[in-house]
């Protein structure tokens, strides 16, 4: 199931919701050269809130991609929804890395 918008149509869920979303860590290689980076991940939002099936969709290299994955695993969202029955849906989601 998709979430509903121009490429995706009926039939189609509401889109899930972070309820717990800490920041990713960031890779020590990126901190020493002061990099900053974006992951665009592929996933599939379950029933039970969590995300499964995770992949990269777009790469930011230096370590910057098993830090994403590795923190929206511990993400937890409240699951889309389909005539108000939790189903699982498949997003994209970017997980920004910046040094401030």
């Amino acid at each position: 199931m998709y979430v509903c918008s121009r490429e995706h149509g009926q039939p189609c869920a509401s889109a899930p919701r972070a309820t717990y979303h800490p920041n990713p860590f960031y890779p020590e290689e990126a901190r020493r050269q002061k990099l900053s980076g974006r992951v665009v991940l592929s996933t599939i939002i379950t029933t039970e809130g969590t995300a499964a099936n995770l992949r990269i969709s777009k790469s930011a290299g230096h370590g910057f991609d098993e830090a994403a994955i590795e923190c929206v695993k511990r993400w937890k969202f409240d699951p889309g929804l389909y005539d108000g029955k939790p189903v699982p849906v498949a997003m994209e989601m970017e997980v920004d890395f910046k040094l401030y």
